[in-house]
């Protein structure tokens, strides 16, 4: 029975929540780069070990630990600052930094121990694309391939109001493999179409595809692409997926590895549980207080915005943890223009402070000048 759980991308905890319905006894770690979400994930969670940071920054490398690392991980051309991968021998490593699925990918594989399973949801991007076959091929060294599904595009339309396509892609890993199985060979490998789409060769045909019709059009970046729809609802979904998994598993899943290699209790994993106090929230808003000014100095714009975090914004995130409990999230951000593609926040923007030190002759509007508390600023 898997006890020790990871989700590197956690939201607002569904698959942390998921995974204790059916494993009550689970030790669950969650983390979560967004500030509020963080906040509100924490908060909702009380016996998780959340933290709020990006998972590249995960403390003690806690490698070879879990027995399930699953999530819907975030995609795109982001690139990830991790010094283990950038300045790595190992050139998959190297380039996964360049864009945070693939990364996701591989430091998830690091997490797991020997016969753990690796779920995530991601962007049809880490199959199709032919640039990602390095990332693809160490995957395929070092995992077992349980099972890859292509999931139809209006499979978030409901919750997230997109309609985008996704894939599910499940590994086992095995950092002892000598021979790839016929699947895992296709999986590196990817092809063009006379349209002009690209496509993993694990995809032969539809018969991995959760669909009711199929479709040509535009993919989100506008490229040509296959569009895949279910007019099932969400249950005609999960009972498509439920068949095709439950095959995967019983075929793939390698269950002498999983048993042989369980860490009742894992050692060296000492994350501290995030409890975040007002002071904490004040040290985090002079965090940003620093980013701002450095943005600012990089663009020549010697006016900082000050985003310091107050007691104000400490009773906003209050009041969105308590609609997220009485299941009035929508209401609750549809009120807030800044949650309604808006910049900026409702809150007046602060206003200048004097300078308490002693202004010198060289200084000048824009100089930059330190207080005695160390907090830094422009002068106007």
């Amino acid at each position: 029975m898997p006890q020790n759980f990871l989700d590197p991308s956690a939201g607002n905890g569904a698959f942390a929540d998921a995974f204790r319905e059916t494993f009550p006894q689970n030790r669950t770690v969650c983390f979560e780069k967004d500030l509020l979400t963080g906040k509100i994930l924490s908060h909702l969670h009380p016996d998780d070990k959340v933290q709020v940071r990006g998972f590249e920054e995960i403390e003690n490398r806690p490698d070879n630990q879990f027995d399930v690392v699953a999530s819907n991980i975030p995609f795109g051309d982001t690139s990830v600052f991790d010094m283990s991968f950038s300045k790595s021998n190992d050139h998959a490593k190297r380039q996964a930094t360049q864009k945070v699925h693939n990364y996701f990918f591989l430091k998830g594989v690091e997490t797991l121990r020997e016969g753990g399973v690796l779920a995530f949801i991601t962007s049809q991007g880490v199959m199709n694309s032919p640039s990602n076959e390095p990332v693809r091929e160490w995957l395929m060294k070092n995992t077992n391939l349980v099972s890859a599904v292509r999931l139809p595009n209006n499979l978030m339309s409901d919750n997230a109001g997109t309609e985008m396509g996704s894939d599910l892609i499940i590994l086992q890993k095995n950092s002892n493999k000598t021979a790839l199985t016929t699947e895992e060979q296709a999986f590196i490998k990817s092809r063009t179409l006379s349209s002009s789409i690209n496509i993993n060769n694990y995809f032969q045909d539809f018969s991995r595809v959760v669909y009711t019709k199929s479709s040509v059009d535009k993919d989100l970046y506008g490229k040509p692409g296959l569009v895949f729809i279910h007019e099932g609802g969400v249950q005609g979904m999960a009972n498509d997926l439920k068949a095709m998994l439950s095959d995967d598993f019983f075929k793939n899943l390698n269950k002498n590895l999983y048993i042989n290699n369980f860490i009742a209790k894992p050692k060296g994993l000492n994350l501290p549980e995030y409890h975040a106090t007002e002071q904490d929230w004040r040290e985090m808003g002079v965090m940003i207080d620093e980013a701002e000014r450095e943005r600012a100095e990089d663009l020549r714009q010697p006016e900082n915005s000050g985003n310091q975090i107050t007691p104000e914004d400490m009773e906003e995130i209050d009041m969105a943890v308590e609609a997220v409990r009485k299941g009035k999230w929508n209401e609750f951000a549809a009120a807030r223009s800044y949650m309604n593609g808006n910049a900026g926040k409702p809150e007046t923007k602060p206003q200048p402070r004097p300078y308490s030190g002693i202004l010198q002759e060289h200084h000048k509007q824009g100089s930059l000048v330190t207080e005695q508390n160390g907090q830094t600023g422009f002068l106007k």
